[in-house]
């Protein structure tokens, strides 16, 4: 059957890592350094944006510290007790 043949690579193990590691410590050319720096600039710029805007506009209404803060008079919050004691686990429908 045509496509079926096995053939084997004539690499031996060695010579497969060293293409490996050749692959990996070629020196990137020009063009590339030009894109990284260039990509970095941008981020740089974006970033730097972003502080100054909340520096010299803060926000009108000030974020929350807390999603939900337990009540004062608990010494200790367990917060299944809460969810019993307000009915929403567990509700009395009789």
């Amino acid at each position: 059957m045509p496509g079926m043949a096995m053939s084997l690579c004539q690499m031996d193990p060695l010579q497969h890592i060293e293409e490996w590691q050749a692959m990996f410590t070629v020196l990137p050319n020009q063009l590339s350094e030009l894109a990284i720096f260039t990509l970095l600039l941008l981020i740089g710029a974006l970033v730097a944006r972003h502080f100054l805007h909340h520096l010299f506009y803060p926000p009108l209404v000030p974020a929350p510290q807390h999603l939900y803060r337990p009540p004062e008079r608990y010494a200790s919050f367990n917060p299944l007790q809460e969810l019993f004691s307000n009915g929403i686990l567990h509700p009395k429908l009789f």
